[in-house]
């Protein structure tokens, strides 16, 4: 599955009526893909040669705190899908 269809179906997992879906899909986005996302656009930001203030601007923290964050950051890479804990990927039934 490509990424956009990935980060679709966990959005649409989050907003799910199963509280068991929604929570794996929850930790799957905040451990997972958010970090990645937010290193892959601050990328994306300083190889167009945007400043740190800029970007802190826009992600509404502190120029230095941001610098300090990402300052080593490179083209961030897709981390590897991890396999959920057997407790998570048991059936609801069984909890």
């Amino acid at each position: 599955m490509d990424v956009a269809g990935e980060l679709k179906r966990l959005i649409d997992d989050v907003l799910s009526d199963d509280p068991k879906v929604a929570l794996i899909a929850l930790r799957k986005l905040t451990d997972d893909e958010l970090p990645w996302i937010e290193h892959k656009v601050v990328s994306l930001a300083r190889c167009a040669d945007w400043n740190w203030a800029m970007i802190g601007r826009l992600l509404q923290r502190e120029r230095s705190s941001v610098r300090m964050r990402f300052n080593n950051t490179r083209i961030a890479m897709r981390p590897v899908a991890r396999s959920l804990p057997r407790v998570l990927t048991s059936s609801a039934h069984s909890l």
